[in-house]
């Protein structure tokens, strides 16, 4: 599809799991996200960091 530019657009982009490297479907509800705590120390203070993660 392309919008009044003629650059291509899409209106559903597909997931891919980052496990597997399989598409992730529009009506799959069995796939989970994932936010993994990490703690980064800088100059002896903890910095809480989330890694964004999907599976």
């Amino acid at each position: 599809m392309q919008n009044d530019a003629g650059e291509f657009v899409d209106l559903y982009v597909p997931r891919k799991c980052s496990a597997s490297n399989r598409i992730i479907g529009a009506k799959d509800h069995a796939s989970i996200h994932l936010f993994v705590y990490m703690r980064v120390y800088t100059r002896g203070r903890p910095i809480v960091d989330f890694a964004d993660t999907d599976s």
